[in-house]
């Protein structure tokens, strides 16, 4: 199976994807997130997260055992 032509450069070999990131835009830290209050975890963080494609949101998975949508 070959790769998207998008991604091969001249010489057949694969080419890092081009980004479009403007100077001065703001890329989140999930340490800055404000997870929802949880009075059983005082101390409650995010574990992991899963970013969307385009980079907009995160489902993250927190200490306290729930899901929490992060809007970028």
């Amino acid at each position: 199976m070959d790769a998207p032509d998008a991604q091969l450069s001249d010489h057949g070999a694969w080419k890092a994807p081009d980004y479009n990131v403007l100077p001065g835009s703001h890329i989140p830290l999930l340490s800055q997130t404000k997870l929802d209050p949880d009075p059983d975890f005082k101390h409650n963080f995010a574990r992991t997260a899963q970013w969307c494609a385009d980079g907009s949101s995160a489902l993250l998975q927190c200490e306290n055992r729930s899901f929490q949508l992060f809007d970028a």
